[in-house]
């Protein structure tokens, strides 16, 4: 201002247009640099925000899969709990022809197999004792237990022996006393025909000697 009341115009023009441009320069490299800066913001933003959108997939995929694992090994275990379960009811319930068709070498597994080892032992003995009762019942006395009782079911067996000894024993007796009972009519009835002949020959001699 001071350079325009003095006459100086064109002084004053180019300093004022320096200024100017020194300032627009200033401007435009501010701007720039502005202009780069949101540029590379707004990049690392994406670029994060990417990371962070391919992590949430990855997060959501990795659940659903535990939970499809989770799913599958609940219905690979309760299976077989199911099968075992269904058997010791029915088991329970009297029945020994039950099928546990869940083979494994874990714990469940070993348990099925003791369930089917338990069934078939049991129904083996119970068609042995019906066996041999039915033959015995049948007047078959030569019956034989031939199945192998093991443990405390081995006294079973030697029950079920003693009793067909017992039985042998009894019908031995039975069939010594029937002999002796037949021998002992035969005597009676051979003693009456004695006594009815001697009455016979007394009644003669007495019709003779009247």
């Amino acid at each position: 201002q001071n350079m325009y009341s003095r006459g100086e115009v064109e002084s004053a023009k180019k300093l004022y247009y320096s200024d100017f441009i020194t300032i627009a320069n200033a401007s435009q490299t501010l701007s720039s640099t502005l202009s780069s800066s949101s540029k590379s913001v707004a990049n690392q933003f994406y670029i994060s925000a990417s990371k962070t959108e391919k992590q949430t997939y990855q997060i959501i995929a990795i659940f659903s899969a535990a939970i499809l694992v989770f799913i599958i090994l609940i219905h690979i275990i309760t299976k077989p709990i199911k099968q075992i379960e269904s058997a010791m009811l029915r088991f329970s319930e009297g029945e020994l022809d039950v099928d546990i068709p869940y083979v494994s070498k874990d714990e469940l597994g070993v348990l099925a197999e003791g369930m089917r080892t338990v069934s078939g032992n049991l129904k083996a003995y119970i068609d042995n004792i019906s066996y041999v009762l039915g033959a015995i019942s049948k007047g078959d006395m030569t019956v034989t237990v031939d199945v192998d009782y093991k443990n405390d079911f081995a006294q079973i067996k030697e029950d079920l022996v003693s009793i067909e000894d017992s039985l042998n024993s009894t019908l031995s007796q039975v069939q010594v006393a029937a002999s002796q009972v037949s021998t002992g009519a035969e005597q009676v009835s051979l003693g009456a025909q004695t006594l009815s002949q001697g009455a016979t020959e007394q009644a003669s001699s007495i019709e003779e000697l009247a």
